[in-house]
């Protein structure tokens, strides 16, 4: 048996191997052995259900996603196909690399992706859930935004390596839960949060890369923002690299092509509302891109003014929950004083970020003024998110109080809870 690294069986990301089976056939690369050097399976044999009974509870050496070949999948074609149809359906690519010289630069960095088994297996398991275009937009969108700030060659091939393996450690988590987490439930968040330090830990684990350490650094922190207001680690300011915020932007921009008709305009909003949250100059870059685009709003607009007086009237009411817990603060525990205060700086932010707009001195729109209406719209949507996501951080936090502070703490993050907006 030949001396490895060892990784447990997980049940989980067995299943996830279970259905892209059934699409390819997975066959083992080479022998397949327990931590006591026992042989579990030979090579050649191909992956299938009674695997489970055998391998369950084992530590595997190697670990399974070393040596499993994805049969029938080319995963260099099925990158450059990808690519190819997010340039043709989004307007903000194509500005993005409006020059050959651009685009031939954006090319040859996908080429020389590592792609050995690891890297095959993960892209494999993408394109199986749908999501292989997802995640080569915002591999590209990571490549643009490090060739607008002319970041090192070197540095360009290693986000576009990061943004394509930021989120595979989704693959590890309970799909229920994921889908939970857009609920104010407590333990699906935390479940859903930890997914960037799962993804870092599975690089350095099993996808043998030369020099993984900026890789892991910048998958680890991109869901962390300049203000603190981030996950999973909370980052502030200079503990945040530029990696890190690089694949922030490429995931936020993404996010928002792939759900929104009027993308240019919720981008320009999203990135700029609570300037603290992005680095300045990926913001601005990004914001000057925006303002070539020339592309016609798509459907009816919304009827944001009013969304808007709802929001105004959410507000409202969370403020006097805030003083509520304000007023009865010297009663809380240390914990309890800290949460308050942490949760009613963010709270004040949000509503500075809102009334920073203008929206909330638009009384009446006229029924034409359609792009007014469509920006309005965006700035509710993006309040809703952050109040959301600050609903989220209550209940992750409640488990550090006392029994009797969480009701009214539990109290507040239902009433920040306004909607379904969310991107993460």
């Amino acid at each position: 048996m030949p001396a490895t690294e060892t990784a447990r069986f997980h049940p989980l990301f067995f299943s996830r191997l279970e259905q892209l089976a059934v699409r390819r056939p997975l066959r083992l690369g080479e022998d397949l052995f327990a931590a006591d050097g026992g042989k579990l399976l030979a090579k050649g044999s191909l992956l299938s259900a009674d695997w489970r009974a055998r391998l369950h509870g084992q530590r595997l050496q190697p670990p399974l996603e070393t040596c499993l070949d994805v049969e029938g999948f080319a995963a260099a074609a099925a990158i450059k196909e990808a690519a190819r149809r997010q340039w043709a359906r989004f307007p903000l690519l194509q500005v993005l690399f409006v020059r050959p010289a651009d685009r031939n630069a954006c090319l040859a960095i996908l080429e020389t992706l590592p792609l050995n088994a690891p890297l095959n297996l993960y892209l494999a398991l993408m394109e199986v859930d749908g999501k292989l275009d997802d995640h080569i937009r915002a591999c590209l969108l990571a490549i643009g935004i490090s060739r607008l700030l002319a970041l090192p060659s070197n540095q360009q091939h290693q986000l576009a390596l990061a943004a394509l393996l930021r989120d595979i450690g989704q693959f590890y988590l309970d799909p229920a839960q994921i889908e939970a987490r857009h609920q104010l439930d407590a333990a699906a968040w935390r479940h859903y949060a930890d997914h960037p330090r799962i993804s870092s830990k599975q690089i350095l684990a099993v996808c043998q890369l030369k020099q993984p350490e900026p890789i892991v650094r910048a998958v680890l922190q991109h869901h962390e923002r300049l203000d603190g207001s981030g996950y999973p680690a909370h980052g502030r300011g200079e503990q945040v690299d530029i990696g890190g915020q690089v694949l922030l932007a490429a995931d936020t921009v993404s996010e928002l092509l792939a759900r929104y008709p009027d993308a240019q305009a919720r981008i320009d909003i999203a990135l700029k509302i609570q300037p603290e949250e992005m680095d300045y100059a990926i913001v601005s870059a990004l914001c000057q891109l925006l303002r070539r685009l020339d592309v016609p709003a798509a459907g009816p607009a919304p009827v944001a003014a009013e969304a808007l007086h709802q929001l105004l009237h959410h507000i409202g009411r969370i403020t006097q929950q805030f003083w509520r817990l304000k007023e009865e603060e010297g009663e809380l525990s240390a914990a309890g004083q800290t949460l308050l205060d942490d949760t009613m700086q963010r709270f004040n932010a949000i509503q500075r970020s809102l009334f920073s707009t203008g929206a909330d001195e638009i009384e009446q729109l006229p029924a034409q003024d359609d792009l007014i209406r469509r920006e309005l719209d965006g700035v509710v949507c993006e309040i809703r998110w952050r109040l959301s996501s600050l609903a989220r951080e209550i209940a992750l936090r409640q488990g550090q109080l006392p029994e009797a502070e969480r009701g009214e703490f539990m109290t507040l993050a239902r009433l920040l809870m306004p909607g379904e907006d969310d991107h993460d």
